[in-house]
């Protein structure tokens, strides 16, 4: 989760006497470290699989495959 913002909505003498959390939709947005991180896997699995199906895909169509 984001970390939250904090904002004075009271002064008194000079010193905050209420304070409001402030809801910024870019917060609710970000990303931590630990997601890019799983992301990053996520996206190198989907490469990683879409090229050994490629691969086999290249296997079977230069083989000499009597039914291909």
């Amino acid at each position: 989760m984001a970390n939250e913002s904090y904002v004075c909505i009271e002064l008194v003498n000079n010193t905050c006497v209420t304070w409001a959390v402030q809801n910024n939709i870019l917060d609710s947005l970000a990303i931590t470290p630990a997601d890019a991180g799983k992301i990053s896997v996520a996206i190198i699995i989907v490469l990683v699989t879409g090229w050994g199906i490629g691969e086999i895909g290249r296997l079977i169509k230069n083989s000499n495959n009597p039914f291909g």
